[in-house]
């Protein structure tokens, strides 16, 4: 199998745009460390207040940041 033997590539983060959504009440991952690798990766980030499962306690904003990354990359 290839996919094992052969080395990687450039991670996709270092070349293709990326957003971040860092839950400032996380307790799974330190909101600061969330904001450190967005900042690596120069994510576009959103803060939203809210634990480490923001898809289930606001998909709204989930689906916003979707939206905007989507738009960001297709232009529509």
């Amino acid at each position: 199998m290839n996919a094992l033997s052969q080395p990687s590539t450039a991670p996709g983060w270092q070349t293709i745009p990326s957003w971040y959504m860092v839950a400032n009440q996380d307790r799974a991952i330190a909101p600061n460390l969330e904001r450190f690798m967005a900042a690596r990766m120069h994510a576009h980030t959103v803060d939203v207040n809210g634990p480490h499962l923001l898809m289930l306690t606001d998909p709204g904003a989930v689906t916003s940041l979707i939206e905007q990354a989507a738009i960001a990359t297709t232009g529509r």
